[in-house]
């Protein structure tokens, strides 16, 4: 091939270089602006259909503070027991200390109050007497009406481990009473549930000390006769032995009785006096209670509903959550029919 040849032919055109292509250097360059744009379309969506929400808002919070204001709601009342004072117990205590003078016991009087308000509570607070009481009682009759038997048990079951409630002093002794709260449909109910139950609680506790004062005060009558037969066995033993030995020839007449009659004498009349004593205190009756109410009890009667404030906060939250929601999806449907 000559040079002239090589000069005749036409020279390859250059190519030009792919332009170089701008890659985002984090996978998700992008889709942040596009977030931006679809959140300020949200909002501005939303701007426009704010009379819909806040009508929507404020509808629901109507319907919600009505229903919680307007519900059935119980009452509850509480009341706090402490130990009775002595005052209280004067004649239970004087009956108590003649008894323990004649067994010769020097007994506290305020051990013996502490005693029976201990077995106050502690029946007070058996599940067993809870629902033995509830089970009588007329509220209980017209709540479970209609229901079978099983039902009532169930209604009773939970009546007794929650509406009606006795709470021990707390750890931290900021409240050193008993509490007893009761909850019925109506403040009157509760009342009445309340204060016949601690009648009926104190009334079987002093019915059960005074059968085991009664079964101590028989015992100790039953040795004082005992002790007063051995005297009479005693003193007639002695004058049969005198009498006896008059019978028999002697230089000297011994004198009937002598200072062992003397003494079984005045041991008889001692122990008579005894017993006429126990007999009294067995047959004199005696009330008591062994609590005393640190409150009256309708000193504290509320009506069991949540604060007004948390009410017309719920309502809100739930009607600013239903009214974005119908706001979205009425705009939805508009995008949907226009495209």
């Amino acid at each position: 091939m000559t040079m002239s040849d090589m000069t005749q032919q036409p020279l390859p055109l250059p190519v030009d270089p792919a332009p170089p292509v701008d890659r985002p250097r984090h996978p998700h360059a992008y889709d942040d602006g596009s977030d931006e744009m679809d959140r300020f379309a949200l909002l501005c969506r939303l701007w426009g259909s704010k009379w819909l929400i806040l009508l929507v808002t404020l509808v629901t919070t109507l319907i919600v503070d009505t229903y919680a204001l307007t519900a059935t709601a119980p009452w509850t009342v509480r009341a706090y027991v402490a130990p009775p004072q002595l005052a209280q117990l004067e004649d239970y205590l004087a009956r108590r200390q003649a008894v323990d003078r004649v067994s010769g016991i020097n007994a506290d009087p305020q051990a013996i109050a502490n005693h029976l308000f201990s077995q106050f509570t502690q029946r007070m607070a058996s599940p067993n007497e809870k629902r033995a009481y509830l089970s009588t009682t007329d509220y209980a009759n017209q709540q479970t009406e209609g229901m079978d038997p099983q039902a009532r048990e169930a209604w009773l079951t939970e009546m007794a481990d929650n509406g009606l409630v006795v709470s021990p002093p707390d750890e931290k002794n900021t409240l050193p009473y008993f509490t007893l709260s009761v909850s019925a449909d109506n403040p009157q109910a509760a009342l009445a549930l309340l204060t016949d139950y601690v009648d009926r609680i104190n009334d079987k506790v002093m019915a059960k000390d005074e059968a085991e004062f009664r079964h101590h005060v028989e015992a100790m009558i039953l040795a004082r006769q005992k002790a007063q037969q051995d005297i009479n066995n005693s003193l007639q033993t002695n004058r049969d032995n005198q009498w006896g030995d008059l019978a028999r020839p002697s230089t000297t007449v011994p004198l009937i009785g002598g200072e062992n009659d003397s003494a079984n004498s005045v041991g008889q009349r001692e122990t008579g006096r005894v017993l006429n004593l126990l007999e009294q205190l067995g047959q004199q009756p005696v009330t008591a209670q062994g609590y005393r109410y640190e409150m009256s009890p309708d000193e504290d009667v509320k009506k069991d509903r949540p604060s007004k404030a948390l009410i017309l906060g719920l309502g809100a939250l739930l009607g600013s959550i239903l009214g974005l929601g119908l706001a979205l999806a009425l705009d939805s449907v508009t995008r949907y029919r226009r495209d």
